[in-house]
């Protein structure tokens, strides 16, 4: 069998308004500071991706262009040499892109006064809203190798999910059964991100003003979650505790 075009998710770019705005979010969520600045980027290395905010206005999608904030990039760790960004077309106009780099970069730092437990680890899932499901699970699974985990309906939720898996992350495909409720184009939407212990690092948010659900038991088996309300940067947020891949579940 070939090998599968994608092996990971590399990286995901978010377009804010305000960076130091977005630093002072990202900064409390992830409790961990920026690896890398410049006038108009940070970035956060994580362990398995990169969280890129920017505010550069050039190359971005025009819905970012005229909503002002939310995930503006996926990058994608490629099994070989490929093009740096695939064909609009072909891509059904996702801003999607690739790397062959396999080298692991060293995990932002922590915050002043965060512990390691407190702290993001790495990204769970990405969330996709779309209006033909088809399309997305022939991009994703026939055309970059994705592996599917689950494709139901619910007919009491009115959607179609898919999981797709490439590496150690998950795609959350989300298409409404309702043509009149389905997204008019294909975006990237939502982000949920592994903490190293839950509790530890909720309790760090709502020390630090931030609005946070309580934790809860997650819809995925062996996990724990809470919200971040409010959608920072224009992005719905999920924290995800894997107590079984901890050895608590």
């Amino acid at each position: 069998m070939p090998e599968p075009l994608v092996r990971s998710i590399a990286g995901v770019t978010l377009a804010v308004r305000d960076l130091a705005a977005a630093e002072s979010s990202y900064g409390a969520i992830l409790g961990r500071t920026p690896s890398q600045r410049s006038a108009t980027r940070l970035s956060y290395h994580l362990s398995n991706m990169t969280l890129v905010l920017m505010t550069e206005r050039d190359n971005l999608p025009t819905w970012i262009k005229r909503d002002g904030e939310g995930i503006a990039g996926l990058t994608l760790r490629a099994a070989g040499t490929v093009r740096s960004t695939l064909d609009a077309s072909t891509m059904r106009g996702l801003p999607i892109s690739f790397t062959s780099r396999d080298e692991a970069d060293a995990p932002a730092p922590l915050g002043d006064g965060v512990a390691e437990a407190e702290a993001a680890e790495g990204l769970h899932f990405l969330v996709m809203l779309t209006g033909d499901g088809d399309a997305v699970r022939q991009l994703f699974v026939e055309q970059l190798g994705f592996a599917v985990l689950l494709d139901r309906v619910s007919h009491k939720a009115a959607t179609r999910q898919m999981h797709l898996r490439a590496g150690d992350t998950t795609l959350e495909v989300i298409q409404p059964l309702d043509p009149a409720k389905a997204a008019r184009r294909g975006s990237f939407w939502g982000l949920a991100w592994d903490m190293c212990d839950i509790a530890a690092g909720r309790a760090r948010l709502a020390r630090a003003g931030v609005d946070v659900s309580e934790v809860r038991v997650g819809r995925e088996p062996g996990t724990r979650v809470a919200t971040v309300r409010g959608e920072p940067c224009g992005v719905p947020t999920l924290l995800v505790d894997r107590l079984l891949a901890r050895g608590l579940g």
